[in-house]
C-alpha cells in the first residue's frame, strides 16, 4: 500500500539474480496450508523455481507501507485425530477498513497459496498453479501463478508448493471478503499433509 501516493511516484528498480540453496522445513511448516492476500510493492517475474533462499527481488523508491494476511485452506475435520483432513472450499479472508492506512491507494495486490502437494520430487507436474479467486463484490476469476515454489521436503510422499500471482487487475476495492477456492493440495490426514 503507498499512502497517498499513486502508483507512478513508486517505480522498482533492478531485479536481483537468484541464488540455488537448500531450504529448511519445519514439521509445522509441512503441516500448513495457506492462502495469503498480501497487498505490497512489486511484481513477479515469469519462472519456476525450487529449493532457493529468500534474496531481494525488488526495492520500490518513496514512502511506501503494505498490509498482509491470509487464512487456513484446509483444517482438522470431525475425525478423532488432529491432522488436517478437509479442505475449506472456499477459504476466506477479511479486509477491514481499519486494516488499511488512510488515503492509501493499491501499487500491487499478491495472491499467495501454498501447501503440501502429490510427490514427483519437484518435477513440476504436482504443481497447482491456478485457483480461483472471488475478491470483494466481484465474481470468481480463475488466477494463475506468475511463480511458482517447489521442496521435495526431504520425504517421499509429498512435496510443498508455493505460488504467488498478482491480482492487482482484479481489485476493485481492498476492503471486504476474498474467497479462494480450487487448490488441488495433498489432504492425507497426517502430520506433513
Amino acid at each position: 500500500m503507498a499512502r497517498g501516493n499513486s502508483a507512478s511516484e513508486l517505480e522498482p528498480s533492478e531485479v536481483l539474480p537468484l541464488a540455488r540453496g537448500p531450504v529448511s522445513h519445519t514439521p509445522a511448516m509441512r503441516a500448513r496450508i495457506d492462502l495469503g492476500i498480501l497487498v505490497l510493492v512489486g511484481l513477479a517475474p515469469t519462472l519456476a523455481r525450487a529449493e532457493e533462499p529468500i534474496t531481494k527481488r525488488f526495492e520500490f523508491v518513496g514512502p511506501i507501507d503494505f498490509f498482509a494476511t491470509g487464512a487456513a485452506m484446509a483444517i482438522d475435520g470431525p475425525d478423532d485425530g488432529s491432522d488436517v483432513d478437509m479442505l475449506l472450499h472456499p477459504a476466506i479472508v477479511e479486509i477491514e477498513p481499519l486494516d488499511l492506512a488512510i488515503g492509501a491507494s493499491l501499487v500491487d495486490v499478491q495472491l499467495y497459496w501454498g501447501g503440501s502437494i502429490v510427490n514427483d520430487d519437484c518435477a513440476g507436474t504436482t504443481i497447482d498453479d491456478a485457483v480461483s479467486l472471488s475478491p470483494p463484490g466481484l465474481p470468481a476469476s480463475e488466477v494463475i501463478a506468475d511463480l511458482c515454489y517447489c521442496s521435495d521436503a526431504g520425504a517421499g510422499s509429498y512435496d510443498i508448493q508455493l505460488c504467488r500471482a498478482s491480482v492487482l487487475d482484479l481489485i476493485d476495492q481492498p476492503v471486504g471478503s476474498y474467497a479462494v477456492d480450487d487448490f488441488d493440495a495433498l489432504i492425507a490426514n497426517q502430520s506433513t499433509h
